[in-house]
């Protein structure tokens, strides 16, 4: 609670904050006004009934002036919690946008990713409301009986300590069924958020599940969240009935209580028989508030929820940065100094130790087996993730002591399973900028794009779909490289970018991106042949460490890893499928 208390109160501008004060201040003035005016209730009535019923009126107008009171505070607390709601909403959002645009990527398993997103979608209502729709009741609902409970000292003194000992019962009686709502919440929250997963996962594999004759729901993954989930609701539901059982429990036992007392007071002549009778009412309002609390308790639980997911976002670790500017313009030298790497949750590090330098301008190849860390090399440059131990250096600068715009502007990256926007062609490829057409045109070219725009119904303005489905993955390929040379970044990292291509648009891309408008120094993950061939530098990568490393010739000649690599991918481009009538042997693919 405290955690989500100063994250709400950071979220809040300045002008806001104050706001904020004057709200409380508004809130607690109304709340006394109305407590007040339940206890005049008890003047009122003894004057009333007594010798000279019109000794009343005086009490009558406490009580309009009291309630008339409450009215314009609660106007203007409730205009106030209007402006902070919308402070908070427009504040929050935009800091968790921000916020997930600067998370270390380790941090995004599927698990937080469902929770990110959630935050972000539910974050606007919730914070919106979170003032208004929630804190003012919640305030009245606790405050108000204790203002009750002071009043009434000041007409019995026993009545007063029965109305404030209440208080922390009932509070503890609804804080014990909160607790219990939470529990069960919780995990209804996470079977929840795996069914929406399972969901999108259900519907993106219908290709594949279909193909394998599995498309039926029931006995997919998706089949067992919903069963978890059905049963996690009966146990939330389970749970908020016996929350909701204690706190009416407490409730009478307050009631019992305190009428217990008032007759008592009555009937030894401590307390005159017309107020005794105007305690109901009183009593009444004490217990009003704390029934207030029992109904908010579900949109109490909700709004917690999505506040912790909030924190638990701003509580992620962050890629660091600094004010720091690179010391020269044009292809960098980079450097990993005595870099470690261990990605969350794993028992040993990807990368150990390593060293290596990357000269400014130069072509970099790195091959290897599958987990050796080549892709976490090119994680570690883009500054996606940071190094568990050691640091990267541009220029002798670290690169956590960059700049935030400094760091946008360094790095373009090719990834091997790109991710392309619900839009058209050209504003992915854009991504923001501002490029010309024939700017377009030049990418188009360069990326081998031609085809593909021709072949689109709409050309450039093709619609490309969530995530790029409605192209290939050569295709997807192809846009990512056009959007990365739209960046024209001085360092330019490439992860097995032409994997989808054939050979003949692989080495056209290639030989676009060795061709490029400024200097880069580029870092390529690649297993295909032509890209290893316009490296200038090739870097043998097998369990974290480098085993050769050197101009591509010399490594072939040195009869190396590299060399043995070499060996095997072509091998492996010169096997052909054949016919059936073709085998020899019952091969059905030879060389």
């Amino acid at each position: 609670m405290r955690a989500v208390l100063r994250t709400t109160i950071s979220l809040l501008p300045p002008d806001a904050r104050r706001q904020g004060i004057t709200y409380l201040a508004a809130t607690v003035a109304s709340i006394i006004a109305r407590a007040l005016g339940a206890v005049s209730l008890l003047p009122l009535f003894v004057a009333l009934l007594s010798d000279e019923p019109a000794a009343a009126w005086p009490w009558v107008g406490v009580l309009a002036a009291l309630t008339i009171a409450g009215w314009a505070l609660d106007y203007w607390a409730a205009k106030l919690a209007l402006a902070i709601g919308f402070s908070l909403m427009s504040e929050g959002q935009k800091s968790l946008a921000e916020r997930i645009g600067r998370l270390d990527l380790s941090w995004l398993t599927s698990t937080t990713t469902a929770s990110a997103r959630a935050a972000l979608s539910t974050a606007g209502p919730d914070l919106a409301r979170i003032v208004g729709y929630l804190a003012t009741p919640v305030l009245g609902a606790i405050l108000t009986p204790i203002a009750i409970g002071i009043a009434l000292l000041f007409v019995s003194v026993p009545l007063g300590l029965v109305a404030l000992a209440g208080v922390p019962l009932l509070i503890g009686a609804y804080l014990a069924g909160e607790r219990m709502s939470r529990k069960a919440g919780s995990v209804a929250e996470a079977a929840s958020t795996d069914v929406a997963e399972s969901i999108i996962e259900f519907a993106r594999a219908q290709q594949a599940l279909r193909a394998a004759r599995r498309s039926d729901a029931e006995r997919s993954r998706l089949g067992e969240a919903l069963r978890t989930e059905r049963r996690s609701v009966l146990g939330l539901l389970t749970w908020h009935v016996s929350g909701e059982l204690v706190f009416t429990l407490a409730s009478q036992l307050a009631l019992i209580a305190l009428a217990s007392t008032t007759v008592a007071l009555a009937i030894r002549g401590e307390l005159p028989l017309p107020a005794a009778v105007a305690m109901l009412a009183v009593i009444g309002r004490y217990l009003e508030s704390f029934t207030v609390l029992g109904e908010l308790t579900v949109g109490i639980t909700m709004t917690l929820a999505t506040m912790r997911r909030f924190v638990d976002v701003f509580a992620a670790p962050t890629l660091h940065t600094g004010t720091r500017e690179r010391p020269r313009s044009g292809a960098p030298r980079l450097e990993l100094v005595d870099v470690t790497y261990t990605y969350p949750g794993a028992a040993a590090p990807v990368i150990s130790g390593l060293n290596l330098t990357l000269e400014a301008g130069q072509a970099t190849a790195i091959i290897g087996p599958s987990g050796s860390g080549k892709s976490t090399i090119l994680a570690l440059l883009a500054g996606l993730i940071e190094p568990t131990s050691g640091r990267i250096e541009v220029d002798g600068v670290p690169l956590s002591e960059l700049a935030p715009a400094e760091r946008d502007a360094l790095v373009a990256v090719i990834f091997q399973h790109p991710y392309l926007f619900s839009g058209s062609l050209a504003d992915n490829i854009r991504s923001g900028a501002d490029l010309s057409e024939e700017r377009l045109a030049e990418l188009a070219d360069a990326a081998r794009l031609g085809p593909v725009i021709a072949a689109l119904p709409d050309g450039w303005a093709s619609d490309v779909g969530e995530g790029g489905s409605l192209l290939s993955g050569g295709e997807r390929q192809r846009v990512s490289i056009a959007r990365a040379l739209a960046k024209n970044a001085p360092v330019l990292l490439v992860d097995e970018a032409t994997s989808a291509l054939d050979i003949e648009n692989e080495r056209a891309i290639v030989a676009s991106l060795a061709a490029g408008t400024q200097p880069c120094t580029r870092v390529v993950v690649a297993h295909n042949l032509a890209t290893i061939q316009a490296a200038d530098r090739v870097i043998f990568l097998a369990d974290g460490t480098i085993r050769e490393d050197g101009e591509p010739a010399d490594l072939i000649e040195a009869d190396g890893y590299v060399a043995e690599f070499w060996r095997q991918q072509q091998a492996a481009r010169s096997w052909q499928v054949t016919s059936t009538a073709d085998r020899t042997g019952g091969a059905a693919a030879r060389r």
